[in-house]
């Protein structure tokens, strides 16, 4: 994830787009094979082949005729918080050093393999079923695959690190040959023949052109028995062989990962509407459970980059302890997984030219949801920490509102700037104290601090009344935590007074002190005062354009005009985004709502407009004492009314 964030956070400040960032670093097919100097896992890293290119191609053409980018479009045009994402990723796979396969075929034409790889899900019996089965040229249905049986295969090393088809596979491919071979040697000794006149197919060896001379595998198989005249004095019995199949080099597979998410700024909740894995695999030996594997793989990653968590609480205690608080993903929460499974890089390694595929749906799941998510919330820096939980999810919201990105060829490039226009929020949504740090994902905050915030902002805004009961349950749901941080939450915000506890009743909402009016606005000028001075140090042309565009707006409506209430707020919220700081942000959101609403004043929209100009004016020349002073006078120097 951390690579791929950083390619995202340089796209955007290159003003490329992100696709193209990918594609200009990627090696060519002509650079293959490339070595590395270095080893993973013991072995020296030489990436085989492949065409890195063509699979980013195939992969954004594919998400463009899914209509990925037109979902994308569509969501923005509703206002919705709607992402696209990318990420590419290279795995490594088939992990020797080694793996051996005894195939034998029995007097009845049965075919038995037995390998030392074992099955815990990923269909390994029928792979190897069925290259066993392509080798001697017979039907799967009569191969049956025993795995694990230290008895029968006492030098197997097991399942692991999507190792099975490709050193397994491969030592069941040299070993069903291997008898292959043998077939056609006492076959020919049956008929008469020479063994390059043979072929064997359809669990028949017979004469190439002259399917009447033949005879069946199981007829070779008898014939193979201790005392059979066709074997030779001191032949071993038997049509088995074993074969084993060392590994130099690891293969390298590899894959590119596009998902469509939406975003919910109040909640901070992360959908996840479209899903594709595009994936190089060699060769698929069953291309439906290639398939099954990514998804399955695409799935789990969703739930990790989005939900699973082991988190401790500050005592050191594990607030995950039971899969109520673990939370893991249902069919809810995935969407369909669209899979393009690629064969165009056989992996020259191995004689079936197989790559793994037991973890290319998961590798890049958190890489590509977290650049889904940053290009929702139009966020131009990296997102640091997974899971992006509802709580961490809702922080970036609120902390850096700068909008959705824009869409442009195949919906991968970012507008990182600040974008006003389609997908922006909607600026009334409920906030959240973000606690201690600026950034989510900088340092670690606590459920207890995110909770704490969430509580204490719904008691000051009135959405959790005075008197009204607060059941631990309930909370923990709302906010999708365990009981635990709810509880420690609610006994720090009895020691401030929000709250008080009883033993019967549990934490019952206090009556807030809100602190006078003309209290409220002194707070308020002064912390917008600070706000414009840190803006004027910080806001570029298109800040200032987007300010005189609202002030405009509001110059234009008639002084009984409800818009004008919403464009005003709008403009000063406007301000307070290019201070780009998280904690004011919240605190003026907090401030507004304790005033019902915001500020009523006695003044005329004009002379408003008139004083918001001259703080542009300060704001353009970068002037911070003059947008302080002036910010001061617009918000001190009128009559302040009450009521709604």
């Amino acid at each position: 994830m951390a690579r791929e964030q950083l390619l995202d956070v340089a796209a955007g400040r290159l003003g490329l787009d992100r696709a193209e960032l990918r594609r200009r670093n990627l090696l060519g097919p002509e650079e293959m094979p490339h070595s590395r100097a270095m080893t993973a896992l013991g072995t020296e890293v030489v990436l085989d082949a492949g065409d890195y290119p063509a699979l980013l191609t195939a992969a954004m053409d594919e998400a463009g005729r899914l209509g990925y980018p037109d979902e994308v479009a569509r969501g923005r045009d509703k206002g919705q918080l709607r992402g696209l994402g990318l990420a590419m990723f290279l795995e490594k796979s088939g992990l020797g050093p080694q793996e051996t396969a005894d195939v034998t075929v029995g007097g009845t034409g049965a075919v038995s393999v037995f390998s030392g790889g074992t099955s815990f899900g990923q269909g390994i019996e029928t792979a190897l079923a069925q290259i066993a089965a392509d080798a001697l040229g017979v039907s799967p249905e009569v191969v049956r695959v025993v795995n694990g049986d230290t008895a029968r295969m006492p030098f197997g090393m097991g399942s692991w690190a999507s190792r099975s088809t490709v050193v397994a596979g491969n030592a069941v491919h040299a070993a069903a040959l291997a008898v292959r071979d043998r077939a056609r040697q006492v076959g020919a000794r049956m008929l008469e023949v020479a063994e390059d006149d043979l072929d064997v197919r359809g669990g028949v060896v017979g004469v190439v052109g002259d399917r009447e001379a033949s005879v069946t595998l199981a007829e070779v198989a008898r014939a193979t028995a201790p005392t059979s005249k066709y074997l030779l004095p001191g032949e071993q019995a038997g049509l088995s062989a074993r074969r084993q199949f060392d590994v130099a080099h690891m293969t390298y597979p590899y894959g590119v990962h596009i998902a469509v998410v939406d975003v919910d700024p109040g909640t901070g909740r992360v959908r996840v509407l479209r899903y594709l894995v595009a994936y190089e695999v060699g060769r698929a030996v069953n291309p439906a459970m290639v398939e099954g594997q990514l998804r399955g793989g695409a799935a789990q990653g969703i739930g990790g980059a989005l939900m699973e968590e082991l988190r401790y609480d500050e005592s050191g205690q594990p607030v995950a302890i039971t899969f109520m608080d673990y939370r893991m993903p249902t069919a809810a929460e995935i969407p369909p997984i669209d899979v393009l499974v690629s064969q165009q890089a056989p992996a020259p390694g191995n004689p079936l030219g197989v790559r793994g595929a037991g973890e290319g749906g998961i590798t890049a799941a958190g890489a590509v949801l977290a650049s889904a998510v940053r290009d929702a919330l139009g966020w131009t820096e990296s997102i640091r920490a997974l899971p992006l939980t509802p709580a961490r999810v809702k922080i970036m919201a609120e902390s850096f509102p700068s909008g959705a990105g824009k869409i442009a060829k195949h919906g991968l490039s970012t507008d990182n700037g600040t974008n006003y226009g389609r997908g922006r929020r909607d600026m009334r949504a409920a906030s959240m104290i973000q606690p201690a740090t600026p950034r989510a994902g900088s340092s670690y905050v606590s459920k207890t601090d995110m909770v704490a915030a969430l509580i204490r902002e719904l008691i000051i805004t009135g959405d959790l009344a005075a008197g009204e009961q607060l059941r631990q349950r309930d909370l923990a749901q709302r906010f999708q935590v365990s009981q635990t941080p709810v509880r420690e939450a609610l006994r720090r915000l009895e020691s401030e007074g929000l709250v008080i506890g009883d033993t019967h009743r549990g934490f019952t909402v206090v009556e807030a002190d809100e602190g006078s009016r003309e209290e409220n606005f002194q707070i308020r000028a002064a912390l917008e005062s600070l706000g414009a001075s840190l803006a004027a140090a910080k806001i570029d042309a298109a800040g200032v354009e987007r300010l005189e565009q609202l002030n405009a707006q509001m110059q234009a409506v008639g002084d009984d005009d409800a818009r004008y209430a919403e464009l005003n707020r709008e403009f000063h919220f406007t301000l307070y985004e290019y201070a780009h700081s998280p904690l004011l942000m919240s605190l003026m959101r907090l401030l507004w709502a304790s005033l019902h609403g915001g500020p009523r004043v006695l003044r005329t929209h004009a002379e408003s407009v008139r004083q918001h100009q001259g703080i542009l004016n300060a704001l353009r020349a970068g002037d911070a004492n003059a947008a302080a002073a002036l910010t001061h006078r617009h918000i001190m120097g009128v009559e302040h009314l009450s009521g709604p």
